[in-house]
């Protein structure tokens, strides 16, 4: 029932698979679309402030020069120094001298004295040394923008600047943006506006410094203001252009989200159909007994001999070869297959070596148990048939694994003292990788205690101390559990677990897994000219007299 959820799932995970990526990849284009017309809205808008405040420095600059060079005198030599002015610099247009409200003196004429004529509407002079920017108020046919330095009390000098030419670098890019830019003064006057045609002055703009991107009736709107004069840009954009943007990436985005969501939603259906077909496989495998069972040697470290091997299961897939154990072991506990699988190991324990057990007492053989053995009794009957004809009981070892020992229930408990009962023996399997505490190892009848490899790995010479596996071998001896050492692989650890007692090892460095008339092979040619049996702790009577060092 889990295993077909989880196959549901899996075929849920392929649909979202094939629908999320093509969504994402779109909504990842919206966004960068968006960006984009961000970026372009600021570098136009941020650069016609610059533009205008480059303008307004140039400006500034000249009529400082004229008030120092007339100091408000009104003469014929005023008039050519006005008039060199507006030559030399090509943002001026006209140039004129006030006192307060009134004209002096312009580039292009004289005003009578004394009654000289007042500036029409013309604002309160800024202090002196400041400089002032003013709308014009003289209504001229040509807009234009003034620019006041007051360099004495009641005196000034005005520029008269035509605000067209703060855009002339950046009309082209606004254009070409699909954008309008909005020169304003603080004091909510235009005083220019450039770039595409048809778009209309932001109404609700928040003009807060500091602002990005702004969504305004149907428009994007970025505001821009200068650090140095009281000028900001309104740069606006139609939402279309964002539109025509996503479009022209949209039809990538999609090609890149389809060939992803192609990708992802194979992957994830033949992960499904891989899982589902494995545990279709498997159980015709576990129905006709397709499962083979490897031994991988266990070597009594005093005396070097073979002593026994731990079962393990192998599945050679008629298809697919060799399946990793972890693989298909997982899907036999996920479907409860774990159950007659184990059934079919002890059968084929008893066919194989059932005659090479009963010749000799010494050998023993470990079988791994998973949790789920421990919620029914199915394995005590199990054992139970077996031990009564074909296989000796005292010979047999069952692992548990921390998992197992952590499930304290009624069944639990019964499950491991009915196999204590048959007379085989328990092991608590890969000590120190789970969860278990001393008072579970204490609580359970327990004979042996294997140390995981990735302990085993720690030790890196013969006499190099490695704590770990030192203090897993006092927590053993404390609670008189022999220890079997897995994962072996070189000699010096061999060393190191002999001078600290441990008695039993196996790993590569003693015999790869191997089908059974293969460690039939290696127990007679490794056991062979010795004289002696060897036999575990706690072994059946007729076997007590064999040497035994511990």
């Amino acid at each position: 029932m889990r295993n077909r959820t989880a196959i549901r799932l899996l075929y849920i995970l392929a649909v979202l698979a094939g629908i999320l990526p093509p969504l994402l990849f779109l909504g990842y284009a919206f966004r960068q679309s968006v960006s984009q017309v961000d970026h372009e809205l600021d570098f136009v808008g941020s650069g016609a402030v610059l533009r205008t405040d480059s303008v307004l420095d140039t400006v500034g600059s000249t009529l400082r020069k004229v008030a120092g060079i007339t100091h408000g005198r009104v003469d014929n030599t005023t008039i050519g120094t006005l008039r060199q002015a507006v030559f030399l610099d090509r943002y001026v247009q006209a140039i004129a001298i006030r006192d307060n409200n009134r004209l002096l003196c312009a580039s292009d004429r004289f005003y009578d004295q004394p009654g000289a004529t007042p500036a029409p509407r013309a604002k309160r002079l800024p202090p002196p040394g400041a400089i002032e920017v003013q709308p014009d108020a003289r209504g001229l046919p040509t807009k234009s923008l003034v620019i006041v330095y007051s360099f004495a009390e009641g005196l000034a000098v005005e520029g008269l600047i035509n605000p067209d030419l703060l855009n002339e670098f950046f009309d082209h890019y606004a254009r070409e943006s699909g954008c309008r830019v909005f020169l304003c003064h603080d004091g909510e006057w235009s005083l220019t506006a450039f770039g595409k045609e048809g778009v209309a002055a932001p109404r609700h703009a928040d003009l807060s410094p500091g602002n990005g991107l702004q969504w305004r009736d149907g428009q994007l709107v970025r505001v821009s203001h200068s650090k140095k004069y009281p000028i900001y840009s309104m740069t606006a954009a139609d939402s279309s252009v964002v539109t025509a943007k996503w479009t022209r990436s949209a039809a990538e985005s999609a090609v890149g989200g389809i060939v992803v969501s192609a990708l992802l939603s194979g992957l994830v259906i033949r992960v499904a159909k891989r899982t589902q077909s494995l545990e279709s496989d498997l159980r015709e495998a576990v129905k006709f007994d397709e499962i083979d069972v490897h031994y991988q040697p266990i070597i009594d470290l005093s005396t070097n001999l073979c002593i026994g091997a731990e079962a393990l299961l192998r599945w050679n897939h008629p298809r697919r070869g060799m399946i990793p154990a972890g693989e298909f072991i997982a899907i036999a506990e996920r479907t409860g297959l774990i159950l007659p699988m184990t059934d079919v190991l002890l059968k084929k324990i008893a066919v194989s070596l059932g005659s090479m057990l009963h010749d000799d007492p010494a050998i023993h053989i470990t079988i791994n148990l998973a949790p789920q053995h421990f919620a029914t009794t199915r394995i005590i009957d199990s054992v139970a048939t077996l031990t009564q004809t074909a296989l000796p009981a005292a010979q047999l070892i069952f692992e548990i694994t921390e998992r197992g020992l952590v499930d304290d229930d009624a069944v639990a408990r019964a499950v491991m003292n009915g196999l204590a009962a048959t007379g085989a023996r328990l092991a608590v399997d890969d000590f120190g990788t789970g969860y278990s505490s001393l008072s579970y190892l204490q609580r359970f009848p327990l004979d042996f205690l294997k140390v995981d490899k990735a302990f085993v790995d720690g030790i890196s010479s013969p006499t190099e101390s490695s704590g770990l596996v030192d203090q897993i071998i006092r927590i053993a001896n404390s609670l008189d559990l022999e220890i079997i050492a897995e994962g072996v692989e070189q000699g010096y650890q061999t060393e190191y677990l002999k001078a600290r007692g441990v008695r039993y090892a196996q790993g590569w460095y003693f015999g790869h897994p191997m089908p059974a008339r293969k460690f039939m092979d290696f127990v007679r040619i490794r056991n062979q000219g010795m004289g002696a049996r060897t036999t575990l702790p706690g072994a059946a009577p007729d076997i007590q007299n064999a040497p035994a060092d511990r």
